[in-house]
């Protein structure tokens, strides 16, 4: 293919940030702020209430016993093994020809299990998509259940 084409037919694409759990939603608001045109969806929970209403939510708790709202954000979940079933809204977001970018921290439960499951559907889907995750740092790893586990793969 043509190199003029090609670069024509990549800047013709939409290009979707998609924010996974606490960080990836953390990450998702300094991109928009700092003013990329393209289209934002985050997924957790709570809303944030300061995005902009062109900011799109989807609220999403991770299944198991809910003890508190504390435990929910901090995911802090030790009972978390169900395993994660996507929600056809959230799939649903990948039914466009965009350019998806998966930002997520791991450790978390939301950011850790979501990037897995939501990166071997767009493979399965031939989607173009980039997944930037952010390890935890080495004092978090006591704080985030799943941080020992993914620490260990890599």
């Amino acid at each position: 293919m043509d190199n003029e084409l090609l670069n024509k037919e990549i800047q013709d694409r939409t290009i979707h940030f998609i924010g996974l759990g606490s960080f990836g939603s953390n990450a998702l608001e300094i991109i928009y702020n700092k003013g990329v045109k393209a289209k934002y969806t985050y997924i957790c929970y709570p809303k944030r209430k300061h995005l902009p209403a062109d900011i799109d939510f989807i609220y999403f708790i991770p299944p198991g016993k809910i003890e508190s709202d504390e435990m929910i954000e901090r995911f802090k979940r030790p009972d978390m093994n169900v395993e994660l079933l996507v929600p056809d809204e959230i799939l649903a977001l990948f039914n466009e020809d965009h350019r998806y970018i998966l930002l997520s921290g791991v450790g978390g439960y939301t950011g850790t299990y979501m990037t897995d499951k939501l990166t071997k559907f767009l493979i399965e889907n031939n989607k173009d998509f980039f997944v930037i995750c952010r390890l935890p740092l080495s004092w978090e790893f006591q704080k985030k259940p799943y941080a020992e586990e993914i620490r260990l793969k890599f």
